[in-house]
Formats: C-alpha cells, sequence, structure tokens
C-alpha cells in the first residue's frame, strides 16, 4: 500500500480492512490514532463508520474516488480528505496537516489531567475545562443540561441554551463530569440529572428535559436509570 511505502515509519500500518465489520473490529483492537477511511466501501457508506466509534478519540482522512459524486465541498462529513488513486505527495500533505493538528494535544492532556487532579470535575458547583479547537472554555458543571455526541467531538448544550463544541469524544467528557449528577443513558447522550423532567416508557423509553428536549434512553441502559433515578 502506498501508506507502508511512502510513510513508514512516521506511520505504521497495522491493519488494511475491505468491509465495515472488518474495519469496526480492527479499530477496537488496534485503537488507531489515524484511519483512513475510504467513502466507497462494499457494504455501506464509510463515512457511517464513525457512527460506531464515537467514543475513541481517532482522526479520520477520507479517501475519495476522483470521479466519485461526493465532492470535497459537499461530504455528508467533517475531517480532512485525500483523492485516489493516491498520490505520495498528496498523502505526505495531508499527513504533515493531521501532525500539525494532532501537535497541541499532549499540552491541552497535560492541562486536562491537571483539571481532573484538582477535582474540578468531582462538584457540580465547580468549573470544568472543556478544550476546544482555540483553547479551552471554563463552564460551572450545574449549566450543562446534556452531552451529545459527534463523531469524535460533543456538543455540550447548556441551560441557557448555548451549544459548545468541545473537541474531546463523548467517553472523554463523561470523565471530566461528575457521575453523581450525570448518567449516560445512551451511547449519543449524557445527561443532567437535574434537568430530568420525566421518564416514558411508551414506545420504547425516553426521558423529557426541563427545556423539552426528548432523548432515547437505550434498552441496556434502562433499568440502571430507572434504579439511579428511583434512589434520588
Amino acid at each position: 500500500m502506498v501508506i507502508a511505502r511512502y510513510m513508514e515509519p512516521k506511520l505504521k500500518l497495522v491493519s488494511s480492512c475491505s468491509t465495515m465489520r472488518d474495519g469496526i473490529a480492527a479499530i477496537y483492537k488496534y485503537k488507531p490514532e489515524l484511519l483512513f477511511l475510504n467513502i466507497a466501501m462494499p457494504d455501506e457508506e464509510g463515512h457511517s463508520l464513525t457512527e460506531y466509534f464515537g467514543n475513541t478519540d481517532v482522526e479520520v482522512i477520507y479517501t475519495i474516488e476522483k470521479d466519485a459524486e461526493a465532492l470535497p465541498g459537499s461530504l455528508p462529513v467533517s475531517g480532512d480528505y485525500v483523492l485516489k488513486p493516491v498520490n505520495p505527495a498528496d498523502l505526505q500533505m495531508v499527513v504533515k496537516r493531521y501532525e500539525l493538528k494532532k501537535s497541541p494535544r499532549a499540552f491541552r492532556a497535560q492541562i486536562e489531567n491537571m483539571v481532573l487532579n484538582l477535582g474540578m470535575g468531582a462538584d457540580v458547583n465547580h468549573k470544568i475545562a472543556l478544550p476546544t479547537n482555540y483553547g479551552f472554555q471554563m463552564e460551572q458543571v450545574h449549566n450543562i443540561m446534556y452531552c451529545e455526541a459527534d463523531a469524535n467531538y460533543t456538543r455540550i448544550h447548556m441551560f441557557n441554551d448555548h451549544i459548545l463544541l468541545v473537541s474531546k469524544s463523548l467517553k472523554t467528557v463523561e470523565e471530566m463530569i461528575s457521575r453523581d449528577f450525570f448518567f449516560r443513558i445512551h451511547k449519543s447522550y449524557l445527561i443532567n440529572l437535574n434537568f430530568l423532567k420525566s421518564y416514558s416508557k411508551d414506545k420504547g423509553f425516553s426521558v423529557t428535559l426541563d427545556n423539552g428536549t426528548v432523548l432515547p434512553v437505550a434498552m441496556r441502559k434502562n433499568e440502571e436509570f430507572v434504579r439511579t433515578i428511583t434512589r434520588k
């Protein structure tokens, strides 16, 4: 492959998959930092693969056929891309952009670890440092109504209807926030129990928040969720 030929040892190719099923298995097995994903796959559209690993911190570079209908400006996903057949110079350029994007991560990780060690996320009345593409946004935890997974990002919905896009997965955000006041009701949603208005078993499980937002409760989470809210 072009990656193995031109990018090693900078990049180490750990797996090459031709089907969605194999790709999902490889991602969970190897936990890669970078994924080259073909938009057109035999069994499903490539970009839908991100739905299966929204809680992992993996960067995606899409590979697109030059004659594909989906041009870069109209892709159904956000992310970098390289055209196929892959030119080594284009590959090196897109990897360089990935490196530049990745470079602040170590610094941000140190800050986040410091925040966690200080216990800023342990008390619902404390502020928490939420990482964005431009630095950090300080927000009081009790103002967070719910968090929504968006591929490798998280949308933080505040009580005042403000939405903050955070450059971390929902799993990472969940680890930063007090679990005494928040509950992961679904792979895509983490809610602040203080904003819970009602719970419904009609036509599936769902919750309604104080602002009228209705969110699904996953079946595998339902029993634990009911135990949690009836304890309070």
